[in-house]
């Protein structure tokens, strides 16, 4: 069985997003030294309310104490986790996936938003 592995590249220096897929086995060599102007996010598994694929990266709307919050998704101890900017704490985003809202951005086209 092949797994899919969905990735985004941000281009630094373009300032676009470019997106592709990877099936096991496949290489590739965006990002480190190869070429250092792409950062590399990876696709959560997980889709928003409404059905839009998140990525690591991405700023969600996210429903904390019954408030909505503004979250972001990140890889981080070798999970996805979001965490909101005034609050320290990273909550682990599979577990907690029926507080997600939706996408409203990411860290990099829309960095005001967090």
């Amino acid at each position: 069985m092949n797994r899919e592995f969905k990735f985004r590249a941000w281009n630094m220096e373009s300032k676009e997003m470019d997106y592709f897929h990877l099936t096991h086995g496949d290489s590739f060599g965006l990002g480190g030294d190869i070429f250092p102007q792409y950062e590399v996010m990876q696709y959560t598994g997980e889709k928003d309310s409404k059905g839009k694929e998140i990525y690591d990266g991405d700023i969600i709307t996210w429903y904390s104490g019954g408030e909505e919050a503004k979250a972001l998704v990140e890889w981080w101890n070798g999970c996805f986790v979001v965490s909101e900017k005034d609050y320290p704490e990273k909550t682990w985003m599979e577990k907690y996936n029926e507080y997600i809202g939706e996408v409203i951005g990411n860290i990099y086209e829309n960095p005001e938003l967090y």
